[in-house]
């Protein structure tokens, strides 16, 4: 009989280090994290501009 497959539910991975450590495990390279960290970093409004 085949060993079952292992499935993990991503919302069990409960932060980001999880999620890449079991993107690793799989062989997944995910290109662009840097690029979507950049993305998501808090941005200053306007009033902390050209002031």
């Amino acid at each position: 009989m085949p060993e079952p497959i292992k499935l993990t539910r991503i919302p069990s991975l409960k932060t980001v280090a999880d999620f890449r450590a079991h993107c690793a495990g799989l062989g997944i390279k995910l290109p662009g994290e840097a690029i979507i960290a950049m993305h998501t970093a808090p941005r200053a409004s306007g009033s902390d501009c050209c002031s």
